[in-house]
């Protein structure tokens, strides 16, 4: 299982949100490249980024900050935020980034999504925000026709990387990981599972490491807070392998 560190770009700048609510934006560094050699020289595999920008606004605005850290990162990164087109995930590749993430397009155009996947497979992860199962799209401001145990059905087949499961009545929040509900969600998705939201402890890391089918925990803002330092989880993970 991996830690990933999040780094959310707005205006060029690192920030965090609350519950994806653009006017609590935090701000945490004019340098996201300083960010990023940071945490891989901590021992990070894996770095997530999010165009927060894009995410408003439907396209890419922050390209240029994402090449300056690929070309200084020895690390993969995987990005989202306003690819909603085979054009932009092309641009975003080009940035240099891995793994394309895909949110609300890949709930919105089906087939799309399955183009996508046709095109780049293994380079294409999905981001589920939910909320009691429930899939939310649109910045978390629209709920989906379909809950997350029938989106698993639609999936069965494609060759996705992973899904990146946000419970978005954590995020940001710092008050902790819903364990239970990723347990019941492992247990059904036909994909790796990326964790995001609320962690907040080590003891969170802890309990998420016995659950099968994680691939990852995306840590954003207990970074940022010193809640968790990010050595000490890595070694935590290790140690379990």
């Amino acid at each position: 299982m991996l830690i990933i560190p999040a780094i959310d770009l707005m205006d060029g700048k690192v920030v965090r949100l609350t519950k994806g609510d653009f006017t609590t934006s935090k701000i945490y560094s004019s340098d996201p490249v300083r960010v990023a050699l940071d945490w891989q020289g901590k021992g990070v595999k894996r770095i997530h980024i999010v165009d927060l920008d894009g995410a408003k606004t439907g396209k890419c605005q922050n390209l240029n900050v994402v090449k300056k850290i690929t070309e200084e990162l020895t690390i993969p990164v995987q990005l989202g935020g306003g690819i909603r087109s085979l054009d932009m995930v092309q641009k975003v590749l080009d940035s240099g980034a891995k793994w394309i993430i895909l949110g609300t397009s890949a709930f919105e155009d089906e087939e799309f999504l399955k183009g996508v996947v046709s095109s780049f497979p293994d380079r294409i992860i999905v981001s589920v925000d939910i909320k009691d199962e429930k899939i939310y799209i649109k910045g978390w401001k629209e709920s989906s026709s379909d809950d997350i145990f029938t989106f698993f059905e639609k999936l069965k087949g494609m060759k996705i990387s992973s899904l990146i499961v946000t419970d978005i009545r954590k995020d940001g929040t710092l008050k902790g990981v819903n364990v239970k509900l990723f347990t019941e969600i492992c247990k059904h998705s036909p994909i790796p599972i990326i964790v995001a939201g609320g962690i907040s402890s080590l003891e969170d890391i802890k309990r998420l490491s016995a659950v099968k089918k994680i691939e990852g925990i995306i840590i954003g803002k207990a970074l940022y807070e010193d809640r968790i330092d990010l050595e000490e989880a890595i070694e935590e993970i290790s140690d379990k392998r």
